[in-house]
């Protein structure tokens, strides 16, 4: 099975649920799909260097 790596940004105004349910769509897709999930990493709030 090949690997692949995503990486998604939500806006920072949304609430810790919304953050945590859109990320659960996101999960979601991948594995109705047929992707298997091997890590999740969640970085949190961060500033941004641009």
């Amino acid at each position: 099975m090949k690997t692949y790596e995503t990486i998604f940004f939500l806006s920072p105004s949304l609430s810790e649920e919304s953050n945590e349910a859109l990320s659960g769509k996101v999960e979601g897709a991948i594995t109705r799909f047929g992707g298997q999930i091997e890590k999740v990493n969640r970085w949190g709030k961060r500033r941004l260097s641009y």
